[in-house]
C-alpha cells in the first residue's frame, strides 16, 4: 500500500481499513464499521507501508497501531477480510493528513481515534473496495 502528495504542513497521518457493515447487512446502522486496521502517528514523510507489517503497537517508525475488531490475539495490527460466503462486502481505506501528532497511547480503538482526529484534518482520501468470496 501506498501514497503520494502528503500536504507539506502535515504533522502525521493516520490510516484506517474498515468494512462498512451496512453494505452487507441492510439493517446495520448506516455509520457501522468493523475496524480491520487502525495506525496512526505515520511520519508524514511515509510513503506506504510493505506486505507483512507486525501486529505491534509500537513500530519502528513511531507510528501506533490501534486494536482493529477482531478478539485477541488479533486485535492489534491488520486483520483481513472475512466474510461469509456470497456476502459482498465494501472495504474502505481512509488515510488523514493531520496538522498534530495524536496524544493517543497504542491500542486505542476506532471511536477514540475518529474522535480526537477531528478539527486536525488538513487532508483525506479514500478507497473502497468490494470482496466477495464465492463456493
Amino acid at each position: 500500500m501506498s501514497w503520494i502528495n502528503v500536504p507539506p504542513e502535515a504533522k502525521s497521518l493516520v490510516l484506517i481499513v474498515g468494512d462498512q457493515m451496512n453494505y452487507a447487512y441492510p439493517d446495520v446502522l448506516a455509520d457501522a464499521i468493523f475496524a480491520h486496521w487502525i495506525i496512526y502517528n505515520i511520519p508524514p514523510t511515509s510513503k506506504g507501508f510493505e506486505e507483512g507489517m507486525p501486529p505491534d503497537l509500537t513500530l519502528p517508525d513511531g507510528s501506533l497501531q490501534g486494536l482493529n475488531d477482531y478478539p485477541p490475539p488479533y486485535a492489534a495490527g491488520y486483520g483481513g477480510p472475512c466474510p461469509r460466503y456470497n456476502e459482498k462486502h465494501l472495504y474502505i481505506f481512509s488515510l488523514y493528513a493531520l496538522d498534530t501528532t495524536l496524544d493517543l497511547p497504542a491500542s486505542a480503538d476506532l471511536k477514540t481515534v475518529q474522535t480526537t482526529i477531528q478539527g486536525y484534518n488538513l487532508a483525506q482520501t479514500e478507497l473502497r473496495g468490494y470482496y466477495l468470496v464465492r463456493k
